[in-house]
């Protein structure tokens, strides 16, 4: 979500040249998340954008249709060059992982990246000439996603909100980095951008999917951020590009952590309880700096209401960064300049109104249960067992849990939590949410009345559902139904009922 700054804007007076980079991550080329469709509406958010550069990752075969979609209708100067990073050798078509776009003049496109574990599989690039006649050296970059960083943060930090055991130390965490990661951006900063750019003073700007966290924003400093739950990682990774001397363009822009989690992970497999920022741009060299960012997780206005963004609420299972740069030495604005998009603070859980029932005097049932996945698992508080509608077609959304209250009770709310763990290829039982639901109460179980509707974010972390009861009566039964889901079912992980006393 992206709000525009008016009359905020930089004025580009000539003595140094805009550069507007894209980190973007498209999912097995852009056509997972609705297929062709997606790749044509993924071109059109890009136009939309007008990056100078994108950074791209898992273009997987359709680097070059991204090319001509970003060229179409464009006459020179404002034409882009494709450059296909990894081309390994015997590598089949369709695994051309890293590709760098840019509008800027290419000077040279750099050597096959071949150095240790590091091939142009992880690592690669050009460099670019910018009006002023000054060079910058773009690198596109993807780090392992084995061992997983985030996972695992997003189950701790959940345990540790729910005063559970944590099932995993900040050691063992960091520790995800060194399994592959670290050795590689070892490599990458050690010896193939000193040996590619030996000139300290030429810029040098890196983006992609780093596959973990930022180890400024999970320092003590926001231990209480929300999604953190007090816990403090060093990650590796990210603390060896700030000492090679990178700046974290997001964070320059945006230093606190807590109001601006810049999440980039994952709008497709749901956001979870932990703020994952796994997409980053940065940047080494004098005379650089970053003067606004934003991040998209949103499909455009105009692609909300295709057949594929309900299942797809984005072009891909990433969030887009986007970084407005500026390059000291001159040149102006060559290509013009839309006005800057800024990301609005992130707020605070709301916090739920009235006394939580005792679940122990709540019984639910479900219109339909997956064994394994019962409806009582929604007051055991625990936030890693959760009621799933059952696999087969009878679990398709309307589905709905009624709850008894035990007595009449003049209700509040509800707070929800959905089941989204990320990335898990659709396996079911792994992923469970709403997204519309209706809100009913009653007083005899039979006849039910609505007492509410919305929709409910992808996200694991508690969000409120108010209850309106009918004439502010006490109910004695609570409904609550998902009429439309996550892959076509409907599941919640921990359900806490609020009554005012």
């Amino acid at each position: 979500m992206t709000v525009t700054s008016r009359g905020a804007d930089v004025s580009y007076d000539g003595t140094s040249t805009p550069l507007r980079a894209m980190a973007f991550n498209v999912f097995l080329g852009g056509t997972y998340c609705g297929g062709a469709q997606n790749l044509r509406q993924l071109i059109d958010f890009l136009r939309v954008e007008d990056p100078d550069v994108v950074f791209m990752v898992e273009t997987y075969g359709s680097g070059a249709a991204i090319e001509a979609g970003l060229n179409r209708g464009r006459a020179e100067p404002r034409r882009y060059r494709g450059i296909q990073v990894t081309r390994e050798p015997g590598q089949e078509p369709d695994r051309d992982n890293l590709w760098l776009f840019t509008r800027y003049p290419v000077t040279e496109v750099y050597p096959r990246v071949r150095r240790g574990t590091v091939t142009s599989f992880h690592f690669g690039g050009a460099r670019i000439r910018l009006p002023s006649g000054r060079g910058v050296n773009l690198f596109s970059i993807w780090l392992d996603v084995a061992e997983r960083a985030w996972f695992p943060t997003d189950a701790t930090a959940l345990d540790r909100a729910f005063g559970r055991p944590a099932s995993s130390t900040p050691a063992q965490l960091a520790d995800s980095d060194r399994v592959r990661r670290y050795a590689r951006v070892r490599t990458i900063l050690d010896d193939v951008v000193p040996a590619l750019v030996p000139d300290p003073n030429e810029p040098v700007i890196v983006g992609g999917d780093l596959n973990t966290l930022s180890a400024y924003d999970w320092s003590s400093r926001f231990a209480a951020a929300p999604g953190h739950a007090g816990l403090v990682v060093d990650w590796p990774v990210t603390k060896a590009f700030a000492e090679a001397g990178f700046t974290d363009a997001y964070r320059s822009v945006y230093p606190d952590a807590a109001s601006h989690p810049g999440r980039t992970w994952s709008p497709y497999w749901g956001f979870g309880y932990a703020p994952a920022r796994i997409d980053y741009v940065w940047f080494r060299g004098p005379g650089v700096r970053a003067v606004g960012a934003h991040i998209h997780t949103e499909r455009l206005g105009r692609h909300a209401a295709s057949e594929i963004a309900n299942d797809f609420p984005f072009y891909s299972d990433h969030g887009a960064l986007v970084a407005d740069l500026l390059v000291d030495g001159g040149g102006g604005a060559p290509f013009g300049r839309a006005a800057r998009e800024f990301d609005p603070p992130e707020l605070p859980d709301a916090p739920p109104t009235g006394v939580m029932v005792d679940p122990r005097e709540l019984h639910v049932s479900a219109s339909t249960e997956q064994l394994g996945f019962e409806a009582s698992k929604v007051f055991d508080h625990d936030p890693h067992t959760f009621w799933h509608s059952a696999f087969d077609e009878s679990g398709a959304p309307p589905q709905s849990l009624t709850v008894d209250l035990g007595r009449p009770r003049l209700v509040a709310g509800v707070r929800y939590v959905g089941q989204f763990v990320g990335r898990v290829y659709e396996e079911p039982g792994h992923v469970a949410g709403i997204d519309r639901y209706v809100v009913s109460v009653s007083r005899d179980g039979l006849q039910f009345v609505r007492a509410g509707s919305g929709r409910l974010a992808r996200s694991r972390r508690p969000q409120w559902i108010a209850v309106s009861t009918p004439a502010g009566a006490p109910v004695r039964y609570l409904r609550l139904t998902g009429v439309a889901g996550f892959m076509n079912r409907i599941g919640v992980s921990v359900l806490e009922v609020y009554e005012y006393a």
